[in-house]
């Protein structure tokens, strides 16, 4: 990856985030839910959580931070690699690395913001 590129990535994550806390944040955000909370809140119900009188948005919200501490996780291990690959003279590889390490870590962000944007829970 150039170094054109890795700006092009920030810039990306940058505008994901910023759609994600603009006015269109609820198109985005039911496409979250269409794809990430229904499924989520199914296995809720089908683990008793309704049943046993647990909150479902509360469910929802640690399911959010699960997926962002995993998240968090992964990104560590990418800028490890990154920070050998640099350290290796592989330049191209060590961009890479960073740009997936923001990937990993904007995705949940832009998932939790545009799902909140709803006004659900």
């Amino acid at each position: 990856m150039t170094k054109g590129k890795l700006k092009f990535s920030v810039a990306a994550h940058g505008a994901l985030i910023l759609l994600s806390l603009s006015p269109l944040a609820p198109l985005l955000g039911m496409v979250v839910a269409l794809t990430f909370v229904a499924p989520v809140l199914a296995l809720f119900a089908f683990g008793g959580g309704i049943a046993g009188g647990y909150d479902a948005d509360l469910f929802v919200t640690g399911s959010f931070l699960a997926l962002g501490t995993l998240g968090a996780f992964i990104a560590l291990f990418f800028l490890y690699r990154a920070a050998a690959d640099a350290e290796g003279g592989e330049r191209d590889s060590a961009r890479t690395m960073v740009s997936l390490a923001m990937s990993v870590l904007t995705a949940p962000l832009v998932m939790y913001l545009s799902y909140r944007s709803l006004g659900i829970g």
